[in-house]
């Protein structure tokens, strides 16, 4: 036996001692490496399947372009008087809306632009007299919007050439309702005697 000191003294690794003192302890697990693979990818085809599906939501509802749409209406030949033309876009876009002039002339206007949006349209029209309630003074079948005889379809080309609407016939009249009379004294008020 050596009063010699053990070389191997100062070198030596211990197995029970202090794990952070090992080189390795720096380097993550290969596990680590898996879950965060596993999670990038993860959010990667999240991200990218969000970013396709708003592009096609955009593409789908990009709002068509405006084109200018006017034209005149007659009504048993003679220009329509007053009144209004009103389209329905059928592709569910909002539809134009114009006043008929002195001459049955008129020009559609979308949410206050000039024009109608691209697309086909169902045209209805109305026209109401002075009473009240008003009744209309066309034919039924000219003012339901949903069964419209007439449509357009506006494109680029629509403000060449001036739409033109005859309208026939004249609105069914109904009896109508009899007005209510008022009696001449009402319970409660005061008589004169």
């Amino acid at each position: 036996m050596s009063d010699a000191p053990d070389s191997n003294a100062g070198n030596s690794r211990t197995l029970s001692g202090d794990a952070s003192s090992s080189p390795s302890a720096s380097v993550p697990q290969r596990g680590t490496f898996r879950l965060l693979r596993v999670v990038l990818t993860a959010v990667s085809i999240v991200a990218i399947g969000g970013i396709a599906a708003g592009a096609a939501w955009y593409i789908a509802n990009i709002e068509p372009s405006l084109h200018p749409v006017r034209g005149f209406v007659f009504l048993d030949g003679k220009p329509m008087v007053g009144g209004a033309v009103i389209s329905d876009h059928t592709g569910g876009w909002p539809g134009a809306l114009a006043a008929i002039g002195e001459d049955g002339r008129f020009e559609f206007t979308t949410n206050g632009a000039r024009g109608a949006y691209e697309g086909k349209h169902k045209i209805s029209f109305t026209l109401m007299d002075g009473g009240f309630p008003p009744t209309s003074l066309l034919p039924a079948k000219y003012v339901d919007p949903v069964n419209a005889p007439f449509t357009i379809e506006v494109n680029n080309s629509t403000a060449d050439e001036d739409q033109r609407f005859e309208l026939t016939g004249k609105p069914k009249t109904e009896a109508s309702p009899a007005k209510a009379s008022i009696p001449p004294e009402f319970p409660g008020t005061n008589k004169k005697n």
